[in-house]
């Protein structure tokens, strides 16, 4: 039902780049982002507990994947990390400035932290977000108006449209070593921290058997 979703707002997303809209002079569409913020346009963002709502960012990656419990379809390279934390970035729908920083200023902070004679740098992402509820049409939740092709809440519905999920991702930013004996550092201006509760402190394991002939087990407190 989640991945129907989806096919439905890429599906909703083909249809206003081909067709015109009404007023399409005063409604800017060239670009997915664009889109989806039309599409969504009418919904209250401030019922989105978390503020970012992954059907209003770009679509790449099933975020709730990488909820933190390792397993080997969660697994991630940089170039993953990076996927997600614009997907998340890209899912913020307030009116507010943004919690995160752009991507572009994530990698360069990433870079800026990378040289022969610096520690491995291991960028964190911690976050909770939110998703459209697999029921939220057929439950009455949320209304799809097919005129002006937007989503629309229900008054008075009986619960809330939007479920709350996790997102954890953290990744070495160097993918083998020469000699089989690294030093990794986590920094703080590595760490991307988005929940509705504060964080004490979290365990990492990074499993680096193939790479680093180890494991890196690290407890963090916050």
């Amino acid at each position: 039902m989640k991945q129907l979703f989806r096919i439905i707002i890429s599906f909703l997303c083909g249809i206003l780049i081909l067709t015109p809209l009404i007023s399409k002079a005063q409604i800017d569409t060239s670009t997915t982002q664009k889109l989806l913020q039309y599409i969504f346009q009418p919904i209250d963002k401030t019922q989105i507990p978390t503020g970012f709502l992954e059907e209003y960012g770009c679509p790449m990656l099933p975020m709730e994947t990488f909820d933190g419990v390792l397993t080997d379809s969660n697994r991630i390279d940089m170039h993953l990390w990076r996927t997600l934390y614009f997907q998340l970035q890209t899912s913020w729908s307030r009116a507010s400035a943004n919690p995160l920083p752009t991507i572009i200023t994530a990698n360069t902070t990433i870079e800026q932290n990378v040289a022969d004679s610096l520690p491995t740098p291991i960028p964190i992402l911690i976050a909770q977000f939110n998703t459209v509820k697999s029921n939220a049409f057929t439950g009455n939740l949320l209304s799809y108006n097919s005129s002006t092709r937007q989503i629309s809440d229900v008054p008075g519905r009986s619960q809330s449209p939007y479920n709350t999920q996790n997102l954890f991702a953290a990744c070495s930013n160097k993918k083998q070593t020469l000699t089989g004996d690294e030093l990794f550092i986590i920094k703080s201006n590595l760490i991307g921290i988005i929940l509705l509760k504060p964080l004490t402190k979290f365990k990492l394991i990074l499993p680096m058997a193939r790479v680093f002939k180890t494991s890196l087990l690290v407890h963090l407190s916050m």
